[in-house]
């Protein structure tokens, strides 16, 4: 699971920085993502650590205005005071982070503990 996951955040990351001049060259020759591409293409490395928590039942309706629809998947990138960026991506209801820096979640742990343990996924977006 923590390589899917590896390949997903490179995706997230690919997907969230289409709009940006010379995105895919900054994000392929990166150095700082090697050890993450390197892990979620050849398994190279120590397992990647990754965290999971229920945010609501696999079977759970939602209301929007008169529509009702599932929540099947949702994503997004996290980045925190120390610089560091975790994908954190919803399925079916399973919230799971990863950082994509490193093979290490005590900042994730630290950024839960300051707000009061909301997913990423539902805190308001900074202009």
């Amino acid at each position: 699971m923590g390589r899917f996951l590896a390949k997903v955040g490179l995706e997230v990351l690919a997907f969230k920085t289409l709009a940006v001049p010379s995105w895919n060259d900054e994000l392929v020759d990166h150095p700082a993502l090697d050890e993450l591409r390197n892990f979620a293409r050849f398994n190279e490395g120590l397992d990647w650590p990754f965290t999971v928590r229920p945010l609501h039942p696999v079977n759970a309706v939602f209301l929007e205005g008169d529509e009702a629809f599932e929540l099947l998947h949702e994503f997004d990138i996290l980045l925190t005071r120390s610089s560091e960026a975790y994908l954190a991506t919803s399925i079916f209801g399973v919230e799971m982070v990863i950082n994509l820096g490193g093979r290490e979640n005590d900042g994730f742990r630290c950024w839960l503990e300051e707000n009061q343990w909301a997913s990423p996924l539902y805190m308001p977006k900074s202009p």
